[in-house]
This record gives C-alpha cells, structure tokens and sequence, in this order.
C-alpha cells in the first residue's frame, strides 16, 4: 500500500476498531501520539519475534500517516 493510499486504510481500520470496547483506549493513544507529534518528540516502539514485525509494521504506518497529513 502506498502512503497517499493511507487515508481509505485509516478509514477501515477505524471501521474495524469501532466495534471493539476497548475503542476509548486506542482514541485516547492516538491523542497521545498526535500531542507527540505536535511535540516534534520521537517515538520508541519495540517488539520480540513477531511483536517486532508488528512493530515495525505500525512505524511504518505511523510515517505514512506523517507524510499524507503534510509531516516531516
């Protein structure tokens, strides 16, 4: 997927995420990412195994959503 593709992603994925209970605690992540960004402060994410491809993964995603929004 490219990054100018990221915005129908993002949709999806909130779609999905929707119908999860736990919606209030990713809402309340993303303010803090969003605060983070803001901040121009660096994020750190981490993973063993698997948790690391997932990690990488969500960078991934993160710089996308970075650069479709007009980000460094």
């Amino acid at each position: 997927m490219k990054c100018r593709d990221f915005n129908s992603y993002r949709v999806l994925l909130m779609r999905g995420l929707a119908s999860f209970e736990k919606f209030n605690s990713v809402s309340k992540f993303v303010k803090v990412l969003r605060q983070a960004r803001k901040k121009k402060s660096t994020i750190f994410l981490a993973g063993n195994g698997g948790s690391a491809a997932t990690a990488n993964h969500f960078a991934t995603d993160l710089t996308c959503v970075a650069r479709a929004e007009g980000g460094e």
